[in-house]
């Protein structure tokens, strides 16, 4: 029990801090504190780094936690487990190479600052297409399939997938803000005509004014 309680406080400790890692008003305090351009240089690589470093600890619990099952599937209902698996690992791969990788994890723009090339670099365009056209937040929906179909699901493995799944959640709020930000209009017309994560369940958007 003691292993489990610590598992959702590392992971609980993980979103709080990634949630203001994201918030405008931190990374505007960050700019003033690094300057501009070593800013847009770096923030993105350091944060996905950052992620990572502070992802381990919930990770590293999880494998060396042992608990009794939630469930263990038939084999039949273990095919589709598998299946599902599948779609999502294949809808990870198809919502990555529609964007910008190399921006997405920070690299181009690290590169850009070691060339003394300008930065920001543009904006990407916003992707309403493809798997994007089912679901506003792709990378979060092929993410839950992976997690949720395991044909076998431990105790810890629930904890460990409830806690991703709520930062998952509270996540694609802060996201969804940030994108009104950029795109304005654009983005409040791709609300009306997307579903949030559930592809074609859409729910009423509350967007601040």
């Amino acid at each position: 029990m003691e292993s489990l309680t610590l598992l959702f406080l590392t992971l609980v400790l993980f979103g709080v801090i990634h949630s203001i890692l994201a918030r405008l008003v931190f990374k505007q305090w960050l700019k003033r504190y690094w300057g501009d351009y070593f800013f847009e240089g770096w923030y993105r690589l350091l944060y996905n780094l950052f992620a990572i470093v502070t992802f381990t600890p919930p990770a590293l619990i999880l494998l060396a936690t042992e608990s009794g099952d939630v469930w263990q599937t038939s084999p039949s209902l273990t095919l589709i487990f598998r299946i599902l698996q599948g779609v999502g690992l294949l809808g990870l791969t198809v919502s990555l190479l529609q964007i910008d990788g190399g921006q997405f994890l920070g690299t181009k723009q690290a590169r850009a600052w070691f060339n003394r090339a300008p930065l920001p670099l543009p904006t990407e365009p916003l992707q309403v297409r493809g798997v994007y056209r089912l679901t506003r937040h792709p990378l979060y929906f092929f993410s839950l399939l992976v997690l949720w179909f395991t044909p076998t699901l431990t105790l810890t493995g629930l904890v460990f997938n409830a806690g991703v799944t709520l930062y998952f959640l509270l996540g694609s709020q802060f996201e969804e803000r940030t994108l009104l930000a950029i795109f304005g209009e654009d983005y409040r017309i791709y609300q009306k005509q997307v579903a949030w994560m559930i592809p074609f369940v859409k729910l009423p958007t509350s967007n601040p004014t």
